[in-house]
């Protein structure tokens, strides 16, 4: 009889740690994220609404708000910009760790004016009142 409960709890605890493994767990939905280097003349940010939509901000000295949507698909996350039939005017793809995302140039076209590096990380903030400025 012991070995039931003893059995369940290893079982929960598989689950848990393949359910974190594969990504599951990782929560953007809501989130502001913060780019590690400078941006076009402030912070760089990008804020991931729970509805699957996104802006993103370069920096002061742009005009431009990206505006576009997103999707997580296991560890990575896919953003597509603006552009219209479907067909995105930028693309850009992130693999999701922790209280960061980490950009990946394979499958990405960048930003319009910032033209960041691979590897290159965006990290969770709470700064994100007043978007896009501060």
């Amino acid at each position: 009889m012991k070995k039931l409960p003893l059995f369940c709890a290893m079982v929960l605890v598989v689950a848990s740690f393949a359910a974190c493994k594969s990504g599951k767990n990782l929560t953007v939905a809501g989130k502001t994220f913060l780019y590690e280097k400078e941006g076009f003349g402030s912070d760089f940010r990008i804020q991931l609404n729970e509805d699957g939509t996104f802006l993103y901000y370069e920096g002061a000295l742009s005009s431009y708000i990206g505006s576009g949507t997103w999707k997580v698909n296991g560890n990575i996350l896919t953003m597509h910009d603006g552009g219209d039939m479907g067909n995105p005017l930028f693309k850009n793809t992130f693999k999701i760790e922790k209280n960061r995302i980490i950009w990946q140039e394979k499958d990405s076209t960048n930003f319009l004016y910032l033209k960041i590096s691979d590897g290159d990380s965006f990290w969770v903030t709470d700064r994100n009142s007043g978007f896009p400025f501060d």
